[in-house]
């Protein structure tokens, strides 16, 4: 087995403190379901179910720069270059909108014929990847922002429950989450293409998955009924599992620290921090309500967490980022022990 020259163990993980609350605001317009922190981490986009709307909010400040309407429910967004593609569920139908975040102008609204679950966005902005149940199939609709077009792939039947959708960092990949009762898998897709190139499985239905920043390693988030939840790491390449680690809890989803050091778990009433070199719970965030969802801002070390009574609270985060260069697939299978990991 290749060694990597940088082997990893808990003696290289320095303590640190995991969280510092910078400031919270009450948004006031109903639970937040989603948030997303624009790739330049200038601007933070929460989506409000108790309005139909969407709040866009200086991400240094957490001041409330605009509000705009969208065509239903808000429940998921994403961001790419100074705009928030947001999904929207109404009576009658689901949609996607678009918003620009500097304009703070609603752009669009387009009708779909998903029950829509996921969105993402490619880094560019052209691409928008919509995860969703469709009439016959579970499908991702690939949807061409500037003209509208929708290619959609079916990935799963319509029994499955259709879960998160991400977009590898080169573009070229995207993965849709489908589970059925006793177990999951991650399709991957090529974007350009819109064709299936590949399928990892996963042992338990999936709750959230995230990639590593090179799309290497996929972190996915699942819940054992009796055991609580747990964190299983896979080679995308290979489909190869590196790890599996025990966390407990009922944790629903999470977001991936940027320099890939640490994860962070929305779990029941607090924000559980895992170290991704030791596979250990090293702290849990008391955010003081029922967290709904977290987002990290990409290069600023500033984790974002949105609750229930619609309020977002950010906090500076530990980094271990002094450390040399990147934790590739070969160190984490290597160096770290699969042993249960208490919240």
């Amino acid at each position: 087995m290749k060694m990597n020259a940088l082997m990893l163990t808990a003696a290289d993980v320095r303590p640190v403190s995991e969280a510092r609350l910078l400031g919270s605001i009450a948004v006031g317009r109903g639970p937040i379901a989603d948030i997303a922190v624009d790739p330049d981490g200038a601007t933070i986009v929460a989506t409000n179910s108790g309005d139909d709307s969407v709040s866009v909010l200086n991400a240094r400040t957490l001041g409330v720069e605009t509000v705009a309407p969208v065509a239903g429910e808000p429940f998921a967004v994403a961001t790419a270059r100074g705009r928030a593609f947001v999904a929207a569920s109404a009576p009658t139908y689901d949609s996607v909108s678009a918003i620009e975040t500097e304009s703070n102008a609603f752009l669009a609204s387009l009708p779909l014929d998903l029950d829509v679950v996921g969105i993402a966005a490619s880094q560019d902005g052209r691409r928008l990847f919509v995860s969703g149940t469709g009439p016959e199939t579970a499908d991702l609709a690939i949807v061409d922002v500037e003209s509208g077009r929708v290619r959609t792939v079916a990935v799963a039947d319509a029994d499955s429950i259709v879960g998160a959708v991400r977009v590898a960092s080169n573009g070229r990949f995207v993965y849709v989450a489908t589970s059925d009762t006793h177990r999951g898998k991650l399709t991957m897709i090529h974007a350009a293409k819109a064709r299936i190139v590949g399928v990892v499985p996963t042992v338990s239905p999936v709750q959230d998955f995230v990639l590593s920043g090179d799309g290497s390693v996929a972190y996915v988030l699942g819940r054992d009924v009796q055991y609580g939840g747990f964190v299983e790491t896979m080679d995308t390449a290979s489909t190869r599992v590196l790890a599996t680690t025990w966390i407990g809890g009922h944790p629903t989803q999470f977001a991936l620290g940027v320099d890939d050091t640490r994860m962070y778990i929305v779990d029941v009433d607090r924000v559980a921090v895992m170290c991704m070199i030791t596979g250990e719970i090293v702290d849990a965030i008391a955010v003081g309500t029922q967290p709904s969802c977290v987002a990290v801002s990409p290069g600023f070390g500033r984790l974002y967490v949105a609750d229930y009574s619609g309020a977002v609270t950010a906090y500076a985060v530990a980094s271990q980022s002094s450390l040399p260069d990147v934790i590739d697939v070969e160190t984490i299978a290597t160096v770290r022990e699969l042993e249960p990991a208490g919240v």
